[in-house]
């Protein structure tokens, strides 16, 4: 089946509910519409279809918003590699940060994150980044060190393959035309770049406290709630680019997992995960087993009115406080009210630090 029953709360497990008129289910019903579209059209439905089908529950444990029924892995699976397989947000970001001399709204707000995180767990050296590589720091210690002139040469550079001595004809050929298509697209952004710095200047610099992390490292996890591998774009992977352009190693989040030893030193003073846990299979468990990799963790979640239908779960604002109650030996604090927001709210804060 296309569409499956969710009938226990996909963060706690609780089966205790109450049918829910705001978060997922508030303002903003058509949200992801333009993900579900794909959904709608495996399942040989309509997108109003789809939406109307799927109600919106609220967990009287947790308090998370989640969907009953929902899109079967099948179905997902079908969204992220064929309908919709690169993550617009994400490569958005990407792209504005390589030939913009001023932060965009995301990158201005981790920037106020960063500060903050610096003052209240000190010096970061060492980083990891759950999950999308577009949307936390990586992005932001990479401007720090390169001018947008050079972030557009390593852009250049890194849409250009060599060719390989194995290749047959066919791969030449696709890769002499790609050459081309990449030049093009260098020189698109070469021309935004003047006319940028044109309207706005140089930008604003941005200083952090303390030496940027020197060991930058990003987790991949596949499921069939997000992009993963397949998230492509100007012939590579995200992943690709975030080791090419922005110097991070990229690692399964499971492999690293089964190398630790009971008992061992956090690897790294933060790890990052962006607008990403509530595209997990089990959010909790995410969170518990990054604590076992990194000395503290910083969450930015969507809010949950602004979430839509094609995510399965969203977390209520008091999911800091809940998360006290089920995390042992960690201190969770939230730092949405310290954060000031351009807009209407649209993400939750949270740090949380082995205790």
């Amino acid at each position: 089946m296309g569409i499956i029953d969710v009938t226990s709360c996909p963060v706690c497990g609780s089966d205790s509910r109450q049918e829910a008129s705001d978060g997922i289910a508030s303002v903003r019903k058509d949200s992801g519409r333009h993900y579900l579209k794909f959904a709608a059209y495996k399942l040989g439905l309509t997108i109003e279809q789809v939406l109307e089908a799927i109600k919106v529950f609220q967990c009287d444990k947790c308090h998370s918003y989640y969907c009953d029924p929902w899109i079967s892995g099948e179905t997902a699976s079908y969204i992220f590699t064929e309908g919709a397989p690169d993550h617009m947000a994400g490569w958005g970001n990407f792209e504005h940060w390589v030939s913009s001399p001023s932060p965009n709204t995301v990158e201005a707000a981790n920037r106020r994150l960063y500060q903050l995180l610096e003052g209240k767990i000190g010096q970061i050296a060492r980083y990891a980044e759950y999950g999308c590589p577009f949307q936390g720091f990586l992005l932001l210690f990479r401007g720090m060190e390169v001018s947008p002139e050079k972030r557009i040469a390593l852009f250049s550079e890194a849409i250009t393959r060599s060719p390989d001595v194995r290749w047959t004809t066919s791969p030449r050929i696709f890769n002499g035309m790609q050459r081309f298509a990449g030049w093009l697209t260098a020189g698109y952004h070469r021309i935004r770049l003047m006319k940028e710095t044109g309207r706005n200047g140089k930008g604003q610099s941005f200083t952090s406290r303390h030496p940027l992390p020197a060991k930058r490292t990003l987790f991949t996890q596949e499921t069939t709630k997000h992009w993963g591998n397949n998230c492509v774009r100007y012939g590579g992977s995200c992943s690709y680019y975030s080791s090419r352009i922005l110097g991070a190693d990229v690692l399964p989040f499971d492999e690293k997992l089964r190398l630790l030893t009971d008992g061992a030193e956090a690897e790294f003073d933060l790890l990052g995960i962006f607008n990403m846990l509530d595209h997990t299979n089990a959010p909790t468990e995410v969170l518990r087993d990054s604590l076992r990799l990194a000395r503290n963790v910083v969450v930015v979640n969507h809010h949950a009115s602004m979430a839509g239908k094609q995510h399965l779960f969203a977390f209520h604002d008091s999911f800091p406080q809940w998360l006290a109650s089920t995390l042992d030996g960690a201190k969770i604090e939230d730092l949405s009210a310290l954060l000031p927001q351009d807009s209407a709210k649209g993400y939750n804060h949270i740090l949380i630090s082995r205790s």
